[in-house]
């Protein structure tokens, strides 16, 4: 045994029934005091392998370099020799196929395949490559080459990251390597066309509500009344609709299996928020007690929406035929969505900010509600409060066609609201003669 090597540790014989049977060699963990032992049947490998700490430990003294327990060294080499796909499978297996807010609770089948085909293209790259070899420079070469379109290509990197991150910080066990190489930004999600597409106008709405079938045209009503999606507005039930007090309870709505229309289940929303009273506007109830009177009958089990033929109303129905009304009227271009994008814009146009938007939307995550925020605002919307905040902090002499710009801004609100005050005042006069 050197010298150096008993200045850290040392080498015991093992003895079984008098005989020696083996060597361990043993150590001072450098920054914990705890003994680090290594069982050899040879002592000459229990001597090398001393003496290679040994020189790990003068480095991790020296502050040269970080000591590591040997048992955490072994492990990432292996890590790093694992091929990608084995890990990945593994991963997959475990945690990939649940829900990553309930490690407890499965996928649903059409989400699982989606999962498993971002897995599948990743593999096609890294499936043979040794964890421990891909390097950012790998991962951004092949995301900058992946031929995809920008929504796939968005979850499939995201996939990527998600297995390599799992490999570089587990949960339950020591990491395989040091750090996740996928360090780029995930790329941006595009903004989708129908964000793009202008809302429906009052005239519009009035001509998609005469092309819909008698049965299911409160479904116009109600969906731009209250926001709701097409699965939520199948699901209403008579029993939902409070009209004494003006409150739909949204309690039940459509689960979806592959891909057609299950059965319906009580509190199963589209997110947790979804769960929640919403008021119903008092024009609307008037609406609504003529439909329930002539198509649902008067039990609170009945469906809002009755079919002709069968017990549930299919939002595939439903979104063809207000696909069709909205043809009809002149907008082949939107799709049903756009009732509820319409609903939340109007809601901003009212002078709703962007936390009331969000309430009534039922939106989970701020981010969505404020794409309908930054569409209905528009650009000059935020350049007048822009020029009003500055003009607010920097309070100098204003130029005379700044003063011109303020004055003109100001008659035009002045004007839509005398506009405004005088067609109420037309409505309310033809009331009280009527």
């Amino acid at each position: 045994m050197t010298g150096m090597s008993k200045q850290i540790g040392g080498i015991e014989p093992r003895n079984y029934k008098g005989r020696t049977i083996g060597w361990t060699a043993y150590y001072a963990n450098p920054i914990d005091g705890g003994r680090v032992r290594r069982y050899f049947h040879d002592r000459d490998d229990a001597q090398d392998w001393l003496d290679g700490e040994r020189l790990l430990v003068k480095a991790h003294k020296r502050g040269r370099k970080q000591w590591t327990h040997p048992r955490d060294r072994e492990r990432k080499e292996k890590g790093a020799t694992m091929p990608f796909k084995d890990f990945a499978e593994e991963w997959f297996d475990k945690r990939g196929r649940f829900d990553r807010h309930d490690p407890t609770k499965p996928l649903a089948p059409n989400t699982l395949r989606h999962k498993r085909l971002q897995l599948d293209r990743v593999e096609r790259t890294f499936g043979n490559t040794p964890l421990g070899d891909i390097t950012e420079r790998m991962v951004a070469d092949w995301l900058r080459d992946l031929d995809l379109d920008p929504i796939p290509k968005r979850e499939t990197f995201i996939m990527l990251r998600a297995v390599m991150q799992a490999a570089a910080h587990p949960t339950d066990d020591r990491p395989l390597i040091d750090h996740n190489p996928c360090t780029q930004p995930v790329p941006p999600k595009p903004r989708s066309k129908r964000e793009t597409i202008p809302e429906l106008t009052p005239q519009q709405i009035a001509a998609v509500r005469d092309h819909m079938p008698d049965y299911t045209r409160v479904s116009i009503n109600v969906m731009l009344g209250l926001g709701l999606r097409i699965g939520e507005m199948c699901a209403l039930r008579v029993g939902d609709l409070d009209l004494e007090h003006g409150i739909c309870h949204l309690t039940h709505s459509i689960r979806r299996g592959d891909g057609d229309i299950g059965d319906l289940v009580l509190g199963d929303m589209k997110t947790g928020t979804s769960r929640q009273d919403v008021p119903i506007p008092d024009r609307l109830i008037p609406e609504l007690e003529k439909h329930i009177e002539r198509y649902s009958g008067g039990s609170p089990d009945a469906m809002l929406l009755h079919p002709e033929r069968t017990s549930i109303m299919s939002d595939r129905t439903l979104r063809a035929q207000i696909s069709k009304a909205l043809a009809a009227a002149g907008r082949a271009d939107a799709t049903p969505h756009l009732l509820r994008a319409t609903a939340v814009s109007m809601i901003i146009h009212q002078g709703g900010e962007l936390k009331d938007a969000q309430l009534f939307a039922r939106h989970s995550d701020p981010t969505i509600t404020a794409r309908f925020y930054e569409k209905t605002r528009g650009l000059e919307h935020r350049r007048t409060l822009a020029n009003l905040s500055y003009g607010t902090m920097f309070a100098g002499a204003r130029t005379l066609e700044e003063l011109e710009r303020d004055l003109m801004e100001a008659e035009r609100q002045a004007s839509e609201w005398s506009a405004r005050v005088i067609e109420l005042r037309r409505l309310v006069d033809l009331k009280r003669r009527g």
